[in-house]
């Protein structure tokens, strides 16, 4: 983790993912809290990134980290 794109590339790549859901939101005029499919997809990957930050950066014993990669 001392190379400064190996940090930057999960930023990215989560980014990527939350505007491909809003593009496809718009496009379809499907719209959060009204359609249940949109309210749960973003709810998963709301829950996927914390789950990727919990076992990455926050889990501080093993046991935290592998809750998170289970998840």
């Amino acid at each position: 983790m001392k190379q400064k794109w190996l940090k930057i590339i999960p930023h990215v790549v989560d980014t990527l993912l939350l505007v491909s859901d809003a593009i496809l939101c718009v496009r379809h005029k499907q719209y959060l809290f009204v359609n249940a499919w949109v309210t749960e997809k973003l709810s998963a990957l709301v829950m996927y990134v914390f789950m990727v930050t919990l076992a990455l950066k926050l889990g501080r014993n093993s046991f935290m980290r592998c809750i998170g990669l289970v998840r």
